[in-house]
């Protein structure tokens, strides 16, 4: 106030800068039950990290819905904090149930379901689109189950169909009179039941 003044003492003031915080996914964050997604977060030399599911890994792996917060500390002390939101929907359940064995011989059948429920689609192995499908023939079969927004493969069912004998008889003589016999070769099989009148089984 009478005109007179001095100098302070240097003082100096460091301002680190803040080292920035973005989550980056592997792919949709909207996926069905059952699959994942990666959130990695941003990089850079002398970063540490921490997730809210604990993890202090720069990236982590995601299977449940939620929001995902990450702390970024850099230089300083200083941090900052992104995160994001993954939802994840209710996938059906995708089974093979035979009525019965999946091996048989030919001419025969066994009904392969798949679970039912509310709003399920089907597409099974061939083309069809029913819960149920017959089969009369050998292969390998799948389904796949979809609701809404999530689908499902299911496991493979084999079925295996065998093929009937191709049986013959051969004889010394088709007709013989009475009293007389024939001779009859069956051929063809493994094993043989015989029918008819007058059989003189060796």
């Amino acid at each position: 106030t009478n005109g007179c003044s001095t100098t302070s003492v240097t003082d100096t003031v460091v301002v680190n800068p803040s080292p920035g915080a973005s989550i980056s996914p592997s792919g949709s964050t909207s996926f069905c039950q059952g699959d994942s997604v990666v959130l990695f977060a941003n990089t850079g030399s002398g970063l540490t990290y921490q997730w809210s599911n604990s993890s202090t890994a720069s990236f982590i792996k995601v299977f449940t819905q939620g929001t995902y917060i990450v702390t970024v500390t850099g230089s300083g002390n200083c941090s900052a904090t992104a995160s994001v939101s993954v939802t994840v929907s209710s996938a059906p359940t995708a089974t093979i149930t035979p009525n019965g064995a999946t091996t048989f011989c030919n001419g025969n059948s066994v009904v392969l379901a798949a679970p039912t429920g509310s709003g399920l689609s089907y597409s099974w192995t061939g083309g069809a689109n029913t819960s149920t499908i017959t089969v009369t023939s050998s292969g390998t079969y799948y389904v796949t189950v979809s609701n809404t927004g999530c689908s499902r493969v299911s496991s493979p069912v084999t079925v295996t169909v065998n093929p009937g004998p191709s049986v013959g008889i051969s004889g010394t003589a088709n007709t013989v009179c009475h009293g007389n016999t024939s001779t009859l070769t069956a051929n063809g099989a493994r094993t043989y039941a015989w029918s008819g009148a007058d059989l003189i089984n060796n």
